[in-house]
């Protein structure tokens, strides 16, 4: 990336903070580090983003199971190893589409 797209194109990230002009660059990297002297705000925000993804995937998991129970609750009447048969089956087709 030049410099020109860093300037013109700006998304506050390491990339474009990187590709500015020298003083420029400079200039944010000690705001950054006067403003978060530990990075415990960058941890913090960081840790929040892996939560927030984390309770999407965690919802979609349940979600998921939720139907796996609900379609084997029509196996009723079959023989133990024709469910658990039946069970793997769901489990893989989720694991597939994963």
């Amino acid at each position: 990336m030049t410099e020109r797209e860093a300037c013109f194109q700006f998304k506050p990230d390491a990339e474009h903070i990187n590709a500015l002009p020298k003083p420029l660059h400079q200039y944010i990297h000690q705001l950054e580090t006067r403003a978060d002297p530990s990075g415990d705000i960058q941890t913090i925000a960081s840790q929040a983003e892996q939560v927030r993804g984390l309770t999407a995937l965690l919802n979609e998991y349940r979600e998921t199971l939720r139907d796996i129970v609900l379609s084997l609750r029509g196996l009723r009447g079959i023989s133990q190893e024709e469910a658990l048969d039946a069970i793997e089956g769901k489990i893989r087709s989720v694991l597939d589409q994963s």
